[in-house]
């Protein structure tokens, strides 16, 4: 038995769709990592000498994922298409949860970093604003 561990790398959309696609067809896929991908939110099981070859990588490399490792990420989709838009019970959304955090992870946090600084922006302005009130009753 081949022991998987979970790592994080980067996946584009195109990639995410390979990979279901790999799912639906019950085969393997072999996807292109770029280098400033090599690292990042999306778990994916890989076996150790994967993740040494990932380690190692100066450039990009091409990761060869067997129907073991596909299969996880597809369930998890197909479940949480299966589950999307019903009402009811706590295995849907247990389903969906896990996958938009999963999938969504990165744009999440970006998005929320975002958010701070639009509203650091907002309360640095009405800073201003009374300030300049201040200055222009004085």
């Amino acid at each position: 038995m081949v022991a998987y561990q979970e790592y994080g790398i980067t996946l584009s959309e195109a990639q995410f769709k390979k990979i279901l696609k790999a799912g639906k067809n019950k085969s393997s896929v072999t996807i292109r990592i770029l280098k400033k991908n090599l690292h990042g939110d999306h778990k994916l099981l890989l076996t150790q000498t994967q993740i040494n070859r990932l380690n190692k990588a100066t450039s990009g490399v091409d990761l060869t994922l067997s129907i073991a490792q596909v299969k996880p990420i597809y369930k998890l989709f197909t479940d949480y298409k299966e589950n999307d838009g019903k009402t009811g019970g706590f295995l849907p959304l247990l389903a969906s949860s896990s996958f938009n955090l999963w999938w969504n992870w990165p744009r999440w946090r970006d998005s929320r970093r975002r958010f701070a600084n639009a509203v650091s922006a907002a309360k640095n302005a009405r800073s201003a604003e009374a300030n300049l009130a201040e200055t222009q009753k004085a």
